[in-house]
């Protein structure tokens, strides 16, 4: 492989990789997020710990219920669709 192979190869693979890291940044910063909300929801809404936590609940939930419907778009439409669907 010379060299403008291996820039050609890199060049193609640039945007993807921009793309996915954004998603995992915007994916990661909404999960990461609950813990500093916690706090928040249980003195605004003067509720218990455990009530504050389904916040938490409920967003890792949504990992699991979503998981295998989710396998069946993506087998059936295409990864980088999916991920648009996703998204929007």
């Amino acid at each position: 492989m010379n060299k403008t192979d291996s820039r050609l190869n890199w060049n193609n693979y640039f945007s993807p990789l921009i793309i996915i890291a954004i998603m995992f940044l915007i994916f990661g910063f909404a999960v990461g997020i609950n813990a500093f909300l916690v706090p928040f929801l249980k003195k605004a809404f003067n509720i218990t710990t455990a009530m504050s936590y389904l916040v938490t609940t409920a967003t890792f939930s949504a990992f699991v219920l979503f998981g295998i419907p989710l396998d069946k778009i993506i087998e059936s439409i295409g990864y980088k669709k999916s991920m648009f669907i996703g998204l929007s």
